[in-house]
């Protein structure tokens, strides 16, 4: 007697998917991954804000870190994969000079950051008439800049730069001829 079966081999899930990118600022658009396999659940750890079932990621509300993202698929045979993700912090781009209006004969202001940090990176501007000695050190130089009031731009040069400003206010030499 002869018995016939039939076997059906189930090959494995494929787990893969990505990010568009690895990095992430807290202002950028939640991604959402590309899925190979649709229907598994996503995690990671909790300081990442992260739907399970979309694999979206919450940016604004995850704290800064480096994550592993794991998908596991929900067939029959069931398989994981993982991509690593990493949310950058706004780059803080507060600072300030020692007063706000100086005159022309003046020693030249250094800007400080209000974070105990010093400057690095990142660039100074401001409307034309007022001059820098460097773009790169925020240090005006009042001799060479013409009397007014401007805004001084500070923009970070970061993983996630910001921008923010100050108002200046140079001052011509009072005219002492009689």
């Amino acid at each position: 007697s002869t018995v016939t079966t039939t076997l059906q081999i189930i090959g494995q899930d494929d787990p893969t998917f990505s990010y568009d990118s690895a990095t992430y600022c807290p202002d950028d658009s939640n991604p959402i991954p590309t899925i190979t396999t649709p229907g598994g659940t996503f995690s990671s750890s909790a300081s990442l804000t992260l739907n399970a079932a979309t694999g979206e990621i919450t940016t604004s509300t995850s704290s800064p870190g480096t994550y592993t993202v794991t998908y596991t698929t929900a067939g029959t045979c069931t398989d994981t994969s993982s991509v690593e993700v990493t949310i950058y912090a706004l780059d803080d781009a507060s600072f300030s000079y020692p007063r706000l209006s100086y005159c022309i004969s003046d020693t030249d202001p250094v800007p400080t950051r209000t974070a105990t940090q010093t400057i690095i990176g990142g660039t100074f501007t401001s409307t034309s008439g007022l001059t820098f000695t460097s773009s790169s050190t925020g240090i005006i130089d009042l001799s060479a800049s013409t009397p007014g009031t401007y805004t001084v731009t500070y923009t970070t040069a970061g993983n996630c730069p910001q921008s923010s400003s100050v108002t200046v206010t140079i001052n011509d030499l009072d005219d002492a001829s009689f």
